[in-house]
């Protein structure tokens, strides 16, 4: 069945791959109204599958990952051309990796699929201020938004594996 939150997810994966290219070609006005484009469709369909009743288990699934992917997609431009540290895009793109697999896991094991916590948006926030200070060469933010992101990102992942051994301990004894 076709719900108008995943068609809107669709949509946002798709964009992805345009915002990597004006990206690269440095069209600023482009990235921004993709950007804004991806960001409205990401909280329309959070706010339509609620109202409307169209929670899907593939929406569960496919809204967190397509927001794993545009972050990944940002981090390695800022790599690339924005000399931002290999290793911190590293840590971001190992954790949100981790926490698909633990996804995946909890769904083979669990039959339950994990959803989002308040951690995890936050350090995904951050992380989206903190790349943006990148791209707009915001050197008086860089550092600050680098700690947060990181200290945030301990911290979601320390909340992520308390939450996947819990949900897989209640499995378990059921």
């Amino acid at each position: 069945m076709f719900f108008l939150p995943n068609i809107l997810t669709y949509l946002r994966l798709l964009s992805l791959p345009l915002i990597y290219y004006f990206l690269v070609k440095e069209n600023l006005w482009a990235v921004g109204l993709l950007s804004l484009f991806g960001i409205s469709t990401d909280l329309l369909d959070g706010i339509i599958a609620r109202n409307l009743n169209q929670i899907s288990n593939l929406g569960k699934i496919l809204d967190p990952l397509v927001d794993k992917i545009a972050i990944a997609i940002f981090a390695i431009y800022v790599v690339l051309y924005k000399e931002f540290p290999l290793g911190v895009a590293l840590i971001v793109v190992l954790k949100d990796l981790a926490i698909i697999m633990g996804g995946l896991l909890m769904l083979k094991k669990a039959q339950l699929i994990p959803t989002s916590d308040l951690w995890g948006k936050i350090t995904a926030l951050t992380w989206a201020f903190c790349i943006l200070t990148y791209i707009l060469n915001l050197n008086l933010f860089k550092p600050v938004l680098l700690a947060a992101g990181l200290i945030l990102t301990l911290f979601s992942a320390i909340s992520y594996l308390k939450k996947f051994l819990r949900q897989l301990k209640m499995s378990k004894s059921r």
